[in-house]
């Protein structure tokens, strides 16, 4: 697609050492949410190695590597040399490129000329070449429609990949690794998937339907937060939800005031930023998200000819002392700054930059209660 869209970790799989793969979900339904995108829900479950053959919904072998029992909790696949993190990539707050041993799927082209000013959905796949998996994890079209690369439709909106060093991901045109097939190669911008194709000629873009990701990084796994110490989530949230404390190293901002009367039982646009302490090290861990970041974001209305741009936050949720943020009416987050969360009263749609930091050491497993656009 070539457009943008828009807790901690506290248990692990368990894991038996097999001649087979299998990667096994259970999906939970959740109510449809209004966008010009249409991804899906990924609600994922973990379950004991006992109990698989009573509660799989879904299974796929395939030679080589281990017997993989699979925790699909919202957009999160764990074992413990694989993670997939859910993120939103926005330029100069979070990465668009991967770590050694990881590689960045994206619902959008990574490469275009947009990534500048549009904010892109992504999943960050993280594997070691040692360990039960063996090196390489298949992702499945029901895991596609689970991470939100499979639309309501069935088709595949897949755009951009963005290997890091060591990391081979092998595309297909079929839903079971058949079809065409294509490599998309480490370290390099082969990944742009609008310029990519198969053999026959045939566009990748919009185009993949299953992947293998192939790592060759011996003795490295970048762990359960792929490498990643800024997460952006972005979506709806019913009300109820975004008055809820929030994870520690977060704060949500949301264009609606969620405890304004009559508001209760509805739903706001909202994005959540979450930092651990070991972000912006070139900044004093100071994460600045700028007027154009929050414009991407939808927290700032776009500039109009005439030079209009409406500030749309109302509400910002954050509690604990490990979350420091701050927000200003400036552009770039300079000059007299304020901190006072809930309801903003004379703030409220007149923040243009924020900052956060935190000295927590972990993001989030998922984006908790916000649901992505078009998400079900």
């Amino acid at each position: 697609m070539n457009h943008s869209s828009t807790s901690d970790i506290e248990s692990t799989p368990l894991l038996v050492q097999d001649a087979q793969l299998k990667v096994v979900d259970a999906v939970e339904e959740v109510p449809a949410a209004t966008s010009s995108s249409s991804l899906s829900k990924a609600a994922l479950v973990l379950f004991s190695i006992i109990a698989l053959s009573a509660v799989a919904h879904f299974s796929y072998e395939r030679a080589g590597g281990m017997t993989l029992a699979t925790q699909l909790k919202r957009n999160t696949l764990y074992a413990p040399d694989v993670a997939i993190c859910e993120n939103t990539f926005v330029e100069g707050v979070t990465p668009r490129t991967a770590v050694f041993g990881c590689v960045v799927l994206s619902n959008d082209d990574l490469y275009g000329d947009n990534y500048l000013t549009d904010a892109m959905h992504t999943q960050t796949v993280c594997i070691a070449s040692t360990g039960p998996s063996n090196g390489r994890v298949d992702i499945t079209y029901k895991n596609m429609k689970d991470l939100g690369f499979i639309d309501d439709d069935g088709k595949s909106i897949l755009s951009g990949i963005n290997p890091g060093a060591d990391v081979n991901v092998v595309l297909y045109s079929g839903r079971n690794f058949d079809g065409e097939s294509v490599t998309v190669n480490a370290g390099t911008v082969d990944g742009a998937l609008p310029v990519k194709q198969y053999l026959s000629g045939t566009t990748t873009n919009d185009n993949v339907y299953s992947l293998s990701v192939v790592s060759q990084a011996q003795y490295f796994f970048a762990g359960p937060q792929c490498g990643q110490d800024t997460q952006i989530c972005t979506g709806l949230i019913e009300n109820a939800e975004a008055v809820k404390p929030q994870s520690n190293g977060c704060a949500l901002v949301t264009a609606q005031d969620p405890t304004a009367p009559g508001k209760e039982k509805s739903s706001s646009a909202a994005v959540r930023f979450c930092t651990t302490e070991k972000a912006a090290p070139y900044n004093a861990g100071v994460v600045v998200v700028n007027k154009d970041a929050l414009e991407s974001l939808g927290m700032v209305k776009h500039f109009s000819s005439m030079g209009g741009g409406e500030a749309a936050i109302s509400f910002i949720n954050k509690q604990g002392e490990s979350t420091n943020l701050a927000y200003y009416t400036t552009y770039d987050a300079t000059g007299k700054h304020h901190a006072h969360t809930g309801r903003l009263g004379i703030w409220n749609d007149k923040i243009y930059s924020l900052t956060i930091s935190s000295s927590t050491n972990q993001l989030p497993a998922d984006c908790g209660s916000i649901v992505r656009y078009g998400q079900h």
